[in-house]
Parts: C-alpha cells; structure tokens; sequence
C-alpha cells in the first residue's frame, strides 16, 4: 500500500490528470530501477564495475531449456579467455548495455537480411539503437563502449566466425530480460 500511494504521489504530482507518456516515462523509469538493482546485487568491486562473467550471466533468463547450459559454458571459456584482463561494466555501461537488449529484435532482422554480421556492422547497428536514448535516472545518453560491444558479439559468435548468423541470435529472447 505504501508503494502504491508513492507512485500515485509521483505520478499526480503537481497535476490533475496523467497521459500516456507519463505511463510510458514510469514504465521505463520502473525498467531502469530494476537494471540498477540487478546490477548492484552482483556486488561491484571498489571501482564500482561487475565482472564480465557475471555481466554475461545477466543474459541467461533470455534463454531457455538446453541454451541456458549451453551459455552457461560459453560463459565459462570466456572468463578462462580473458584471464586477468577483465575490464569490468560500471552501473551506465550496464544499463546501456540493457537499453541495446532491448532491441534485439533489430539486430535479429539485420542479420536476417543480411545473411550475417560482422563486427563493425553489429557495433554500428549498437550505435543507431541507443543512439537517442538517454536514461531517465541521469539523463546521460546511453552509450555502449566497444568492450562490452565486442564481449557481446564474441558471446554470441558461437562458431568463432567472426560473424554472427541469425541461427546465433535466435536463442536470446529480449522480452524475458529484466
């Protein structure tokens, strides 16, 4: 009940009626809240990043049956890959990272059309997508660094190709993502 009357309070604050935007503006702002809670329950170090490892843990519930397994153990040669030169995803690259996931859809349909992507053609498709977003906690604009871009495509690249082919992508759900 408590909950409820705060959100009623912020939602009516200083107004009489609400419109659709601000549903629209509270649904992301509740998307964004969960991110940020995500993120700090996988304890970040003293420079305030998560490991890579539990970054791409984050992806497991877009998956289901035999592919969680599956992923889990790419998760693993990953980390054995990267040893001690893990770089780390602060709080606004994370959050970045889920407003790209979001979209995922779009990188499904490129890679369809395309047949493939390499990886200056998924970084530029990563660019266009967040391209306008900003976050409604900060009011930066999203931005998704090349490190986690290029963490990501090698997650997915189950072939190690190079590439990613729509068969790799279209394990991933984005509408079970947190």
């Amino acid at each position: 009940m408590k909950t409820n009357k705060a959100i009623c309070a912020r939602l009516f604050k200083d107004k009489e009626w609400i419109t659709k935007r601000d549903i629209l503006d509270l649904q992301v702002q509740f998307r964004e809240d969960l991110w940020h809670f995500q993120f700090h329950s996988m304890e970040p170090n003293e420079d305030g990043k998560i490991s890579i490892e539990n970054f791409l843990k984050t992806s497991l519930p877009s998956l289901s049956g035999s592919a969680i397994n599956k992923y889990k153990n790419r998760i693993a040669e990953f980390v054995k890959k990267i040893g001690d030169d893990d770089k780390g995803v602060s709080e606004s690259e994370f959050i970045s990272f889920k407003y790209f996931f979001d979209e995922l859809d779009q990188v499904k349909a490129k890679a369809h059309r395309f047949r493939y992507l390499d990886f200056e053609q998924f970084e530029e498709i990563v660019a266009d997508v967040t391209k306008d977003v900003k976050t409604k906690r900060t009011k930066e604009p999203v931005k998704v660094p090349q490190h986690i871009a290029r963490t990501f495509f090698e997650y997915l690249d189950e072939d190690h190709s190079g590439e990613l082919e729509p068969e790799e992508l279209m394990a991933f759900s984005q509408t079970s993502m947190g």
